[in-house]
């Protein structure tokens, strides 16, 4: 099922972010959440997720990555590699996503402080017309994370697909 992003951002908001990881010789970010109970039938209408609810969100082609982790009460940033990237998204699991999340800017130089935990990006011509920032707060963290790619794509714990958006040459309907 194509979808937009607006159904997207409804779906996603206060969804919980589990975890997640990056791929970068095939530009794909994947996003492991679990959308609020509530929201859910936005997107899914006919299947039971009662035995597993989480849900991927798979972003492809991907040009930008960029993350920011923040310490708020040590006034620090930390920065981590691509092979940390799981472990970070594991370690920052189980915030709720905070809105806007489909279609927010690209962060400037100054918006995430002096610097940026993590930066990935493609010199290739594709990947670049769809945003997304998904963002969570804890007591102890904050933290960003923003992408740059043509197609976002949802599937339940099974690996259907549940529902995409039209990438640069598709249209919706």
């Amino acid at each position: 099922m194509i979808t937009t992003t607006d159904v997207l951002e409804r779906t996603f908001e206060s969804a919980v972010l589990l975890g997640g990881d990056i791929d970068e010789s095939f530009r794909v970010l994947a996003l492991t959440v679990e959308p609020d109970k509530t929201r859910r039938a936005l997107l899914r209408t006919t299947a039971d997720d009662a035995a597993d609810p989480r849900w991927q969100l798979l972003c492809h082609p991907v040009s930008t990555v960029i993350a920011n982790l923040q310490l708020p009460r040590e006034k620090r940033i930390l920065t981590f590699t691509t092979d940390e990237f799981a472990d970070v998204l594991s370690a920052v699991g189980g915030g709720k996503l905070r809105r806007p999340i489909f279609g927010a800017p690209e962060p400037h130089a100054d918006d995430w402080g002096p610097q940026v935990s993590f930066r990935a990006q493609s010199n290739a011509p594709d990947g670049r017309t769809a945003r997304a920032r998904f963002s969570t707060r804890s007591d102890d963290t904050a933290f960003d994370l923003f992408v740059r790619c043509d197609v976002f794509e949802v599937r339940d714990a099974t690996g259907d697909v549940i529902a995409t958006t039209a990438g640069p040459n598709d249209s919706p309907g």
